[in-house]
C-alpha cells in the first residue's frame, strides 16, 4: 500500500517557508490560515533486540532497528478546520529475556479526502543461543522502492517517500552507518540503528553486556551485546514527528 495518498485537493511543489514547530503528540491540527501547506511526516524507528545465552558463554550482539520513513507532501488546507495528526511512537526495547525489539509506529496527517503516511521502521530481532552469533540488522519486508530513496535532509525537494536506513549487524568492528550522513564513525560491537533524514541511529553497545543506544528523531535503536547468560535489554527507536509550514495561498 502506498505510503502517500494525495486526494481531490491535490499537491503543489513550490519552496517552503516558514516551517512551523516540530509536533510530537498526536492529536488535531487547525490551519489559521487558507492555502497551501507543506506536510513532513517522520515514522518512529525500530528497537533492537535483546540477547541473551541459554547456556555456555561467548559473545551475542543484536542488529540494529530501522529507522522510520519521511513523507512529504502539499496540501491545501482551510481554515479553521481540524485535521487529524497521528504521531509514531519509537519502537519498545526488547526485553532482557529476550523478546525482539518493537515496530516503530505510523505516522500520518488525515483531512476529508487525503491522507499522508510515513510507516515506522522494523525492530531488530532478539537472540537467543548456546554459541556465539550476530544478529541480523532490521530491514523493511515490504520497501516502497517506486519513490523511496535514503538521503540527508538537503536531498528532500517535492513530494514524496524517502526511506529511512535499515539497522546494522551486530558485528566485531564498526556499526552499520551505511547509508547514513557522511564522515560518522562507530566503534560499536552491537548493530548501529538506521539513521532517519534528521538524526544518527543509535549507537550498538560497545562495552559488553550493555544495552545500545535509544534512537532519537525517528531513527532506530543501536544492538545489545551480552557474554554471559545475563540478558541484556534492547534499546527504544526514536519517536516520529509531524512539521507543517504554510507555503502561500496562490
Amino acid at each position: 500500500m502506498s505510503a502517500l495518498v494525495i486526494g481531490a485537493l491535490g499537491a503543489k511543489i513550490g519552496a517552503v517557508t516558514n516551517r512551523g514547530g516540530r509536533i510530537t503528540s498526536s492529536g488535531t491540527y487547525t490551519p489559521t490560515v487558507t492555502g497551501w501547506h507543506d506536510i513532513l511526516c517522520q515514522g518512529g524507528g525500530g528497537g533492537s533486540g535483546g540477547v541473551r545465552f541459554s547456556s555456555n558463554s561467548g559473545t551475542i550482539r543484536s542488529g540494529g532497528g530501522e529507522a522510520g520513513e519521511m513523507v512529504r507532501a502539499r496540501m491545501w488546507l482551510i481554515k479553521g478546520v481540524a485535521y487529524t495528526i497521528t504521531v509514531g511512537a519509537g519502537g519498545t526495547a526488547g526485553a532482557a529475556t529476550p523478546t525482539n525489539g518493537g515496530t516503530g509506529g505510523n505516522t500520518s496527517f488525515t483531512g476529508p479526502d487525503f491522507t499522508a503516511t510515513a510507516l515506522g521502521g522494523a525492530g531488530s530481532v532478539f537472540v537467543k543461543t548456546t554459541f556465539s552469533t550476530e544478529g541480523a540488522g532490521a530491514t523493511a519486508t515490504a520497501r516502497r522502492d517506486g519513490n523511496a530513496t535514503v538521503g540527508q535532509p538537503s536531498n528532500q525537494t517535492g513530494d514524496g517517500v524517502w526511506a529511512g536506513a535499515n539497522g546494522g549487524t551486530g558485528d566485531d568492528v564498526a556499526g552499520g552507518y551505511a547509508g547514513c550522513f557522511s564522515g560518522i564513525t562507530s566503534s560499536a560491537r552491537g548493530g548501529s540503528g538506521g539513521c532517519s533524514h534528521f538524526a544518527q541511529g543509535g549507537g550498538g553497545a560497545s562495552v559488553a553486556n550493555t544495552s545500545g543506544s535509544a534512537g532519537t528523531l525517528g531513527s532506530g535503536a543501536g544492538g545489545s551485546w551480552t557474554g554471559t547468560t545475563t540478558g541484556i535489554a534492547g534499546a527504544a527507536g526514536g519517536a516520529g514527528f509531524i512539521e507543517i509550514a504554510f507555503i502561500g495561498a496562490n
